[in-house]
């Protein structure tokens, strides 16, 4: 078992072509992703049905390199054993199917993550990343089911909402589907004739129904496993659509690649209120040569399903996924050295200062706590400037990456500008590494968790740390200048607000905020002898 760090899982596989045949991890930014790995070091040709991969669920995703061509023949269906965090076919030559790949009913149950796939030569990530919601009726007399949201963003579909008759009552829900993962659409919900429970949001077990009488009963919505009926003959089906990854240098599609939901359509009982249908998946292709698709690509949900003939409390149909189609420049195999785009130091203000000829404006890991990577978006202005026109900063992803600003040089920022991130960000750190005069607006709002524990922020000369601990790390605001000069206005709003300065200070009009927007306090660190902090507190 071997533990492989990248830029994204793709990048990995690229630069490790020769891993073995084994369980291993693989470490991308904040996140680790246990892989089952199976390597052909040659051609090969499928020409009967494959099972691939162990069988233990939901606990990797299933990765198979060919290290040549594949061909899958006519009539021949690709699909792993058991539900798993995502497969992954990566081929180094010609990929030809004219069979079935597919990801249908094999999406797990598994915590949601962001999936980085794949890290461009300019650092534009492809990635997975949030989710799709469930079909809900907030309707609480009787009602059909609702369908699950449609994948977007290379997500899953949400799960369809159950069948509902008017003795429907589960607090706090109404038979809602569940909301999609990275690595499986949405299960089905409850269909409701009295109680019942609220499906899984990690593509878990789907809503049950413990509702019946001698005039009906509540179906379970379809996941994995199914939810449970009130009658045994009412249990939802099994499965929910998965996370499908393709890559070849050339891609002939003429067979079909699936990630489908899965339907409850197989209740005999005409008084079966019907469970919801499961979410469909995420079909992503890569390719850098050439890719020819004929045939076909079906992401959709699970039809919504029906029970016996009169009865009009019917599911949800689950969400359709998404398919995203790539290419990878040519250019970029064996050549570029992926690894560059991560820098470590001894905290985070010295993995900023002590690696500034590395970082450039783009997507870097940054590892200063030792066993845990985080990923930032960085934009380097070189030199002096003087911001006259208000800035957005930062791409519009919200609370996905800390936004650090780098200004190797002065800063001014004019009276009347604006400077703010475009998305609120786990972090917004500005870095100016001469003199910061602000008589414009500096607003520095922040939100989302950093991940991990302890964030050491400066390592002292006696090796001890400034750090933001477990209680603090949702939202940290910092600025870090030679001398900080403020004639304007500084927003901070964020549960950790740091300033670290060597030189003069004058705060100004500044406004400190906590998430819930309560005070707080700015902690004013003062560098001495380049190693060494004076804290001062200002609320």
């Amino acid at each position: 078992m071997g533990t492989y760090i990248g830029s994204g899982i793709l990048n990995i596989v690229m630069n490790n072509l020769n891993m073995s045949t084994d369980n291993h991890e693989f470490i991308c930014g904040e996140f680790t992703y246990p892989v089952e790995v199976i390597n052909y070091d040659d051609d090969v040709e499928w020409s009967t049905n494959q099972n691939l991969g162990n069988s233990t669920a939901d606990a990797r995703m299933l990765i198979v390199i060919v290290q040549g061509d594949l061909v899958i023949d006519t009539n021949v269906i690709i699909i792993p054993q058991t539900r798993k965090r995502g497969f992954l076919i990566y081929v180094t030559g010609t990929l030809t199917n004219n069979g079935t790949i597919s990801m249908t009913a094999r999406g797990a149950s598994a915590p949601n993550q962001i999936v980085y796939l794949w890290a461009h030569n300019n650092r534009n990530l492809e990635l997975i990343e949030g989710s799709t919601l469930g079909g809900v009726n907030n309707v609480t007399t009787a009602h059909n089911g609702v369908v699950g949201g449609h994948g977007s963003n290379r997500r899953c579909g949400g799960g369809g909402s159950g069948g509902r008759n008017a003795n429907g009552n589960v607090p706090g829900t109404t038979a809602k589907g569940g909301n999609s993962t990275s690595y499986s659409g949405g299960t089905g919900g409850a269909g409701l004739y009295g109680a019942g429970t609220v499906a899984s949001d990690t593509g878990g077990v789907g809503g049950s129904s413990t509702g019946s009488d001698g005039g009906g009963a509540g179906g379970g919505g379809v996941g994995n496993p199914g939810g449970t009926g009130g009658l045994p003959a009412a249990n939802g089906a099994n499965g929910t659509g998965g996370l499908l990854i393709i890559y070849a240098k050339t891609f002939i599609n003429a067979g079909s690649l699936l990630s489908q939901g899965i339907s409850n359509n197989t209740y005999t009982n005409a008084a079966v209120r019907c469970g919801g249908s499961s979410g469909g998946g995420s079909i992503n292709l890569f390719y850098s040569d050439i890719i020819y698709n004929v045939g076909v690509c079906n992401v959709n949900g699970g039809p919504a399903g029906a029970t016996g003939a009169g009865v009009s409390n019917i599911s949800g149909a689950g969400g359709n996924g998404s398919l995203t189609t790539t290419q990878i420049e040519p250019y970029l195999f064996g050549d570029l050295d992926f690894r560059r785009l991560h820098v470590s130091g001894r905290s985070l203000i010295h993995t900023i200062t002590e690696n500034l000829y590395l970082v450039t404006t783009g997507n870097s890991f940054l590892n200063f706590n030792g066993d845990l990577i985080h990923s930032a978006e960085t934009i380097v202005y070189e030199g002096n400037h003087v911001w006259s026109e208000d800035k957005l900063l930062g791409q519009n992803i919200s609370d996905h990456r800390m936004l650090i600003v780098i200004v190797k040089g002065n800063l001014r920022i004019d009276p009347g500008v604006t400077i703010k991130s475009t998305a609120t960000r786990r972090a917004f750190l500005l870095f100016v590494l001469g003199n910061l005069e602000n008589y414009g607006t500096i607003n520095m709002t922040t939100s989302g968790q950093i991940l991990g524990g302890i964030i050491k922020v400066f390592q002292n000369n006696n090796e001890s740390y400034e750090t933001v601990g477990l209680a603090q790390k949702n939202g940290i605001a910092l600025i870090s200048t030679v001398r900080l000069i403020n004639k304007g206005d500084i927003y901070m709003k964020g549960d950790t607000l740091q300033l670290y300065y060597q030189g003069l200070l004058e705060l100004g009009t500044t406004e400190f905020r906590k998430i819930d927007g309560n005070k707080n306090s700015l902690m004013a660190n003062r560098i001495v002898d380049a190693d060494e902090v004076e804290t001062r507190t200002f609320v």
